[in-house]
């Protein structure tokens, strides 16, 4: 590390500065031990994650095999072959989640996308998808330009979301969904009962859920992340116990695009 000073320089001389150098080897290397040390404390959770979902699946292909190894009836061994079929599929998609990536594409694929037309057939899939009886949406959508992206993925990515949104009020409570251009672009907000404030800064690992058995991977606001910083946007979460969660998701306008001429506003 270096830097220059100005000097005081007698009556008619010249311009004088001083350098000072310092010798930052020894914080260099402290600070890519600590970046390995939190690399290396990273990919154990993740391997955990991984070994703990894929090994539930693993297992009952493993009985079912054995199974019908042993399996007279023909009815009964192909029941078992569809539940095999199942857990090989669920191990995928679980794959597929992780590595954020369902088809490879390149940029030129990407077409101006209207993000509210995406965030309602999202919650229409949410909706259809979860017990949702208990549940008061509240929208207000005003004049946003189309973003450039994969409509599927952006799709998912909300639909990701907002499930998580649904599943934490256990699909009673309010649901609030802001697009404004003027603000931040999107606006997820529910009624839930909050994120504690020390594992606020977790929830977009890969297989970190406070969810129960069963109920979800810990992967969709992973996944949910990874696309929006695809299609060149930022997505955070503030939120505080027993006062709900807001999710907020910025992405870069399509100015190109056709804006929308009319505000909508319903609940």
């Amino acid at each position: 590390h270096y830097e220059w000073f100005p000097l005081e320089s007698r009556s008619g001389a010249g311009k004088r500065f001083g350098l000072v150098l310092r010798d930052t080897t020894d914080e260099s290397r402290l600070q890519d031990q600590l970046i390995q040390a939190e690399k290396s404390g990273s990919l154990d959770v993740l391997t955990a994650g991984i070994g703990h979902e894929l090994n539930n699946p693993l297992f009952g292909i493993l009985g079912l095999g054995e199974a019908i190894q042993e399996e007279a009836d023909l009815a009964r061994a192909k029941g078992y072959a569809q539940d095999i079929v199942g857990h090989g599929r669920k191990m995928a998609a679980i794959i597929r989640d992780f590595t954020g990536v369902a088809t490879r594409e390149s940029k030129s694929q990407r077409v101006p996308v209207d993000v509210t037309a995406q965030l309602e057939q999202a919650l229409a899939i949410a909706q259809t998808s979860h017990d949702c009886l208990g549940l008061n949406v509240q929208k207000h959508y005003v004049a946003v330009s189309p973003v450039t992206a994969l409509p599927d993925q952006l799709r998912l990515a909300f639909l990701n979301v907002l499930t998580n949104a649904i599943q934490a009020m256990g699909g009673q409570g309010d649901l609030w969904l802001t697009a404004d251009e003027q603000d931040d672009l999107i606006k997820i907000r529910d009624s839930g009962p909050g994120i504690p404030t020390q594992h606020l800064g977790k929830v977009f690992d890969p297989f970190y859920t406070t969810k129960g058995q069963g109920e979800g991977s810990g992967l969709g606001l992973t996944v949910a992340q990874r696309l929006i910083k695809k299609f060149g946007g930022e997505i955070r979460l503030e939120s505080a116990e027993g006062q709900g969660t807001t999710c907020i998701i910025t992405l870069p306008a399509d100015k190109a695009g056709v804006r929308k001429e009319e505000p909508c506003v319903s609940s």
